[in-house]
């Protein structure tokens, strides 16, 4: 079976008024269809700038620089960006160090005509914060209308004879109870309203692959169970619907996620096959065992870790070495033989202790040095 999505060496840059920020370095992972994955990581750490990489939204300059996104719709391979326009000649910094694209127009124009099926009726986006993206001016009836002439135009088992009962029928599958709703605008609805609706508006599309980012953000326990819920009953409904959940929160994602992919300083450290891993980390990745101590609250010497889930790194100059170097337990108990790759070298992809060319989400695997030495 060919994976559904494919990243294979993906580097990004964005450009800032403190110059340009290297978002993602060397991103390589493939995901096979029905799966449903964990993007985990602290504020800053890559997972929402991966996930725009995925879908092509990566619109500020230069964006995605260099490597390949290919998703596989139909049986049909399509890739994202245009290899051409990766190339490293095609990259050029000015005066101020930001870095440009010499042909961006062209670029981005190639961005869209080969992502313009995918964002239709493929990929699906469910944001940080839906009430911001749901147009003011639109009760979602209208809403509802876009995806439902979508639907009729080009679905052959289109099954529904009106708008009404088929915004119902999304609007039911997320426990949407609010009356008359589809008469509403959002600043009618509560924030976990507006949320619901989004999702079911994104459902509505009836998507290959889903991307829910930080859905529990800010809620309660109480709110957070109604969301896994919420999830699991998508799941059962859309078997073979493939979807990441970002989030940094190990407890939700544990209920719904079949993996985990954990994220530090734009850089995927690690993939976890077996969740019961994260019940006894020692083989972990040690900025995953940091993060799962701090969460957990298991280990009173890094109570003062980090005051708040934020990603150290500075993103301003390209990853010579591994981003958590600085931090690492590992290394920092002692001088190792290898910490000098660990400054030096970006760690490959590592599994059962031998370095392979191996992305595929099958089975667990960390970039990490320490694999190859000890």
């Amino acid at each position: 079976m060919k994976p559904i999505l494919k990243f294979k060496g993906i580097n990004s840059i964005l450009n800032s008024s403190d110059g340009p920020v290297y978002v993602l370095s060397d991103i390589s992972f493939q995901i096979n269809r029905g799966k449903i994955i964990g993007l985990v990581g602290e504020s800053g750490s890559g997972k929402t700038q991966l996930s725009m990489a995925a879908v092509g939204m990566q619109n500020l300059t230069p964006g995605v620089v260099g490597g390949a996104v290919t998703v596989n719709k139909d049986g049909d391979e399509i890739s994202i960006y245009p290899k051409e326009g990766n190339e490293s000649n095609n990259i050029f910094q000015d005066s101020d160090n930001n870095f440009f694209r010499k042909n961006q127009g062209t670029f981005n124009r190639k961005v869209m005509k080969n992502t313009q099926i995918l964002k239709r009726d493929f990929f699906g986006w469910i944001p940080q914060e839906p009430k911001n993206y749901l147009n003011p001016f639109w009760k979602l009836k209208r809403l509802f209308q876009e995806s439902y002439n979508l639907r009729k135009k080009n679905d052959d088992d289109f099954e529904f004879s009106d708008l009404k009962s088929f915004a119902q029928h999304y609007l039911d599958e997320v426990d949407l109870k609010s009356k008359d709703a589809l008469e509403k605008f959002p600043h009618e609805l509560s924030g976990g309203e507006c949320q619901r609706a989004m999702i079911a508006f994104v459902l509505s599309k009836k998507p290959d692959f889903l991307i829910a980012d930080e859905t529990t953000t800010g809620l309660d326990v109480s709110r957070q169970k109604k969301i896994i819920n919420l999830f699991k009953k998508i799941k059962s409904h859309h078997k073979d619907l493939t979807i990441i959940l970002i989030s940094h929160d190990f407890g939700f994602l544990d209920h719904l996620v079949d993996h985990y992919m954990v994220m530090y300083g734009g850089f995927l450290v690690e993939h976890i096959s077996d969740k019961s891993m994260i019940k006894n980390p020692t083989s972990l990745h040690p900025y995953t065992r940091d993060l799962l101590n701090r969460l957990w609250n298991k280990d009173d010497q890094l109570s003062d870790f980090h005051d708040e889930l934020s990603s150290r790194v500075d993103l301003h100059g390209k990853l010579t070495g591994c981003p958590y170097m600085d931090l690492c337990s590992i290394i920092n108990k002692g001088e190792k033989e290898y910490s000098k790759k660990c400054k030096t070298e970006l760690p490959p992809i590592v599994s059962s202790k031998n370095a392979e060319d191996i992305i595929d989400l099958t089975h667990s695997w960390r970039r990490c040095w320490r694999d190859l030495y000890e």
